[in-house]
């Protein structure tokens, strides 16, 4: 994770590193790895989403949502069927 972070997004690296040496600490005086699970968890989507960032295309249709406009997009349906709105 850490190497990822460091490649993809230095910035990011210092705050991943900083939250897991505490979750690590928290992990070592509770006997309890979940606190270092946790955020190993939300830092791996952090990782996931740099390694592949959007198209422009995909930049241009978050921003068309983000303005309330949803015309193209696809929804999943109650019952997971596929819809284009």
């Amino acid at each position: 994770m850490r190497a990822a972070l460091a490649q993809l997004s230095p910035g990011e690296c210092g705050q991943f590193e900083a939250e897991f040496a505490q979750a690590a600490a928290l992990a070592g005086a509770e006997y309890d790895l979940a606190p270092a699970q946790r955020v190993l968890d939300r830092w791996w989507g952090i990782a996931v989403i740099r390694a592949n960032p959007l198209s422009t295309h995909e930049q241009a249709q978050l921003a068309r949502a983000r303005e309330g406009v949803f015309d193209g997009l696809w929804e999943r349906d109650d019952h997971g069927d596929w819809h284009q709105l």
